[in-house]
């Protein structure tokens, strides 16, 4: 199956490895290659990720890191939402 990464999703993973670089870019690197490794996941395995409160929406965890990704599924493709922090608010955009 398809994933596409929504603007919003594309815009919070830019933000979230750019701070995590100014800090330690091996940290980013490595959050980076999570997020693809979950992306590749999902596009075979799209329901694997635990149902959130809001209707059609699932979350992946990324272990290891304090990170989430927010996703839907759709009967073509898995759309990436957002990608937060775990500590923050839960609504996006798009």
């Amino acid at each position: 199956m398809k994933v596409r990464f929504t603007e919003t999703a594309i815009r919070e993973l830019e933000d979230v490895l750019r701070c995590l670089s100014e800090r330690n870019s091996g940290a980013a690197t490595a959050v980076a290659r999570r997020v693809k490794d979950i992306a590749l996941l999902l596009a075979d395995y799209p329901l694997s990720g635990r149902e959130a409160d809001e209707s059609g929406v699932r979350i992946a965890s990324m272990v290891r890191y304090p990170f989430l990704v927010f996703y839907t599924v759709t009967p073509d493709e898995v759309v990436i939402l957002s990608v937060r922090h775990a500590a923050r608010q839960w609504p996006w955009e798009d």
